[in-house]
């Protein structure tokens, strides 16, 4: 069984409970941090179009449609279309650019979104491919999308500059949830500057969140901890076409 068999498998046990407990967000985007001793993850989700639009991509990158996505076609991995994504754009970690590299992306059916408040929600989100057969069409703005990133750069000390291109200026809301350590920090809406960019600053303290609290401490950041090093193997080592 392939590493991402087995990734699938773990994700989508957790999917079902993660998504009956937690409940779904409703701003324009939301963006949700990860920071570790060591490393530093980045995720972001929002309705498939706006999405795109905020990054000033097309649709077409994910499965070759500019419109419509085929969900057949994901299957062969979105390592590459993560990073076409940010390809305008960048984060950086305490002002040193182009650190952060594409874990996954994905879409999900918008009445089929998963929450996505903790890294473990966002892991299961960009893990899971939860859609029709291969071979259906849905239209971009019928879908809820997720993609992450990682550094190999702790981002515990130095802030997280987030940098759009110019149409992202068309967002209304922000919200971010930034954890430490595993431990929530911060929860809080932000506006996009006029140069398209958004600072996330390093927590001053830390307090558990309720993830953690409710699935264990211990539980939960191994489990987070074999979720990651299985997205993060080298890429020719997962088998894109596996189930």
């Amino acid at each position: 069984m392939s590493f991402r068999s087995i990734f699938k498998r773990l994700v989508g046990a957790l999917a079902v409970s993660a998504a009956s407990v937690l409940p779904a967000f409703s701003s324009d985007l939301t963006i949700v941090v990860g920071r570790d001793e060591s490393s530093t993850e980045v995720y972001f989700s929002a309705r498939g179009d706006v999405l795109f639009d905020v990054f000033d991509q097309s649709p077409a990158l994910l499965t070759g449609d500019d419109e419509y996505i085929e969900f057949g076609g994901l299957s062969r991995g979105t390592f590459d279309a993560g990073d076409a994504l940010l390809a305008k754009g960048d984060i950086s970690i305490g002002g040193q650019s182009g650190v952060f590299e594409a874990m996954s992306m994905m879409v999900h059916p918008i009445q089929d979104k998963l929450p996505m408040q903790t890294p473990m929600d966002a892991l299961i989100a960009i893990g899971v491919c939860n859609g029709p057969p291969a071979g259906t069409l849905i239209h971009v703005s019928g879908l809820q999308g997720y993609v992450g990133y990682f550094a190999d750069r702790s981002a515990q000390d130095e802030g997280i500059r987030i940098t759009f291109p110019a149409n992202s200026a068309d967002l209304t809301e922000v919200t971010v949830h930034d954890f430490s350590l595993g431990r929530k920090s911060l929860s809080y809406s932000v506006d996009v500057k006029a140069d398209g960019s958004i600072t996330l600053a390093p927590p001053e303290g830390t307090h558990p969140s309720l993830w953690l609290t409710a699935a264990g401490a211990g539980a939960g950041l191994g489990l987070l901890s074999l979720l990651t090093a299985v997205l993060l193997l080298p890429r020719r080592q997962l088998d894109p076409t596996s189930a």
